[in-house]
């Protein structure tokens, strides 16, 4: 919804990937939303139209998950920040 409009008009209802994993960040003038989405512990930023469509990749990271992001000013770059977790197990018993 424009918020210099003075008529009111309809929402529009977006249709996200169902396992976003971030805030939406606006891209291309508002036209683009970006965000994470998490699958299998892989993050990747999707782009996602505002005037409908499907979503897609902007990214193909095969590993470790996406702590954060930014857009450039001018929206002609994104910087992300990933991060790998490692956790061992050990069992211990007390025979």
């Amino acid at each position: 919804i424009s918020l210099d409009s003075a008529t009111q008009k309809t929402p529009r209802i977006l249709e996200p990937h169902r396992k976003i994993s971030g805030p939406p960040v606006f891209v291309e003038g508002g036209r683009t939303l970006v965000y994470a989405v998490t699958e299998d512990g892989v993050g990747n930023l999707w782009a996602q139209p505002v005037q409908g469509g499907p979503g897609h990749k902007l990214t193909n990271f095969s590993a470790d998950r996406i702590e954060s992001y930014q857009v450039s000013t001018d929206g002609n770059a994104i910087m992300t920040a990933r991060y790998h977790s490692d956790s061992d197990v050990v069992l211990l018993r007390n025979q």
